[in-house]
């Protein structure tokens, strides 16, 4: 589902996100590679095994009264382990994007292709987040609710699993 602030606009169904998201912030037709195929279902099916199902079993959790915040990018495996682990636990979270931002950036933040000290685009998300947190690594995650803020997938896997599993 996505929820954009704004425009007021609320939306199911993935190929219409993905229609929605191009005309109304690129003003562009969909691109090729992000038209639906027949077989993806198939692939992400397939991906849901692979990860031993992990997501698609709800396990309750005590609910927080605030929703907790997420930094991440889609492809963070990382990331993922928390977004499948939020997802069972059926933990309301805002997702904040942070995708990379130049090719050099691919690898762990500590092995980064390019070499010296990190330095993202001034002005942009990782921008700001850099600031704020001294480096800019995924998954982060922040709960309002007991102020915690946390790195590294493991620690926060423990710490939804201990507050609200």
């Amino acid at each position: 589902m996505l929820v954009d602030r704004n425009t007021e606009t609320v939306m199911y169904e993935s190929e219409a996100i993905i229609e929605y998201l191009f005309r109304q912030y690129a003003q562009r037709p969909v691109p090729g590679y992000y038209r639906e195929r027949v077989w993806q279902p198939v692939l992400g099916s397939m991906a849901s095994v692979a990860s031993a199902m992990r997501g698609l079993r709800a396990n309750t959790g005590k609910r927080p009264e605030q929703p907790l915040h997420l930094w991440s990018f889609e492809g963070s495996p990382f990331s993922r382990l928390v977004r499948e682990k939020l997802c069972e636990l059926e933990l309301p979270y805002t997702l904040h994007n942070l995708g990379k931002e130049h090719w050099t950036e691919i690898g762990p933040a500590k092995q980064r292709l390019k070499p010296g000290p990190y330095k993202p685009i001034a002005g942009g998300k990782r921008d700001a987040f850099f600031k704020a947190h001294g480096r800019v690594q995924v998954p982060y995650l922040e709960d309002p609710n007991t102020g915690e803020g946390l790195f590294e997938s493991a620690r926060i896997l423990d710490y939804l699993t201990a507050q609200y599993g």
